[in-house]
């Protein structure tokens, strides 16, 4: 009898401690779920804003790597850097993570088109990324520094100096070789920015407020 009862008392606690853990990985997998919403959420405020100016728009019209353009590499390179800052804890400052991201190959040409100039395009369009940003926008030191050293050790003179500089330097190189291999798709990258999605995320934003 004390068998029995010992055994439905085991069973009883089981059941419980399995539900207990059940219940506890459930609500691991929503605060997971929520704390990447949240991030989502935040990274959008910080990089449509950018996404919807005509100077940054430009890059649409120019292909970067594969099929993807230079402003969908440039998105590509903010929220993969974004994502990586807030997953490890590197805190980095995330304005100027996202703004110095989108900015970096702010070159305004077609790398592409076989004029002589572009053989030292890897060389050379850090520079002009960095003054055509100047241009448009006011650039911190460091941002400056974020968008001129984003091809290091090939531009060996300009050397990321920030932790910023740093992880867009690996960021940049890492999104590179994923749009040149086409396989954007599996690993969550973008060939293009529609703009048609832009205003219907800003849309979607001022409704949940």
């Amino acid at each position: 009898m004390f068998g029995t009862k010992g055994a439905v008392h085991a069973t009883e606690k089981m059941n419980k401690d399995m539900y207990m853990k059940l219940i506890s990985e459930l609500h691991g997998i929503n605060a997971r779920k929520n704390r990447r919403r949240i991030r989502e959420e935040a990274y959008q405020d910080l990089v449509t804003p950018y996404l919807k100016k005509e100077p940054i728009c430009r890059m649409n019209h120019f292909m970067q790597h594969g099929t993807t353009t230079t402003m969908a590499h440039c998105a590509n390179v903010a929220r993969t850097s974004y994502m990586l800052n807030a997953k490890l804890r590197l805190h980095a400052d995330e304005k100027a993570l996202v703004r110095s991201a989108i900015l970096h190959d702010f070159f305004l040409y077609d790398w592409h088109d076989g004029k002589p100039e572009r053989k030292r395009h890897g060389f050379t369009h850090p520079e002009a990324a960095c003054k055509n940003a100047m241009h448009y926008f006011q650039l911190t030191g460091k941002e400056k520094n974020v968008i001129r050293s984003h091809m290091w050790p090939l531009t060996i003179r300009s050397v990321p100096k920030c932790r910023e500089a740093f992880i867009i330097c690996a960021t940049d190189k890492y999104c590179s070789c994923i749009e040149t291999l086409k396989l954007n798709h599996i690993f969550g990258l973008r060939d293009r920015i529609e703009m048609a999605d832009l205003k219907k995320k800003s849309d979607d934003h001022r409704k949940m407020e």
